[in-house]
């Protein structure tokens, strides 16, 4: 889903609340030289929860519900559009801004994108409460209620586990069971995931 969420930026596709996404919703082309996300192997739906956030500033995310067989949302998603480096020659100057912002984060400065990506979280993060249990899912399939390590250097020591890859073998359903098995007081009222 990431990857298409590059895709929608990129192309300037216009999103609106309620919109399903699902395994027939990949672009056929976009701009760079990067090829558009094949999400035909896809197995879920998901509905776009508002308009992108796009302040102009350099962030862009979309948050999306996980649907459940019955169109029930059962999860919430806010996924960022990545490094705009497959753009490059398309927007310069959107790349300069990433460079800049991926460098303010780093050495923990700020920037307008990330105070964007801030209220984006935030605002996902009052939609996730209002559908349950927030969770987080790891590289290596574990998942929780805690982020994970958040200092800088904690970040630095296991740089390759941020990198979108690194989740190929991941499956988010087993993640979420384990997880919500793992946390039953938190988690009443939740639909298990399949």
């Amino acid at each position: 889903m990431l990857g298409w969420v590059f895709d929608v930026a990129a192309a300037h596709k216009t999103l609106a609340a309620g919109e399903e996404i699902d395994r027939t919703s990949s672009l056929a082309s976009v701009p760079g030289f990067g090829g558009a996300t094949d999400l035909s192997a896809l197995r879920g739906r998901y509905r776009v929860m508002r308009a992108p956030f796009d302040a102009g500033a350099g962030y862009y995310g979309i948050e999306l519900a996980a649907l459940d067989e019955n169109g029930k949302a059962d999860g919430l998603y806010l996924l960022n559009r990545l490094f705009r480096m497959p753009i490059l020659l398309q927007e310069p100057i959107g790349f300069a801004t990433d460079i800049v912002t991926n460098g303010a984060m780093l050495f923990g400065g700020g920037t307008e994108a990330i105070a964007d990506l801030k209220r984006a979280a935030d605002t996902a993060f009052i939609d996730a409460a209002a559908i349950g249990l927030q969770v987080y899912i790891h590289p290596d399939g574990s998942g929780g209620a805690m982020a994970g390590d958040q200092s800088f250097f904690a970040a630095v020591a296991h740089a390759g586990e941020h990198l979108l890859n690194r989740f190929d073998h991941v499956s988010l359903s087993a993640a979420l069971r384990d997880s919500l098995a793992s946390m039953p007081s938190r988690c009443d009222g939740l639909a298990s995931p399949s």
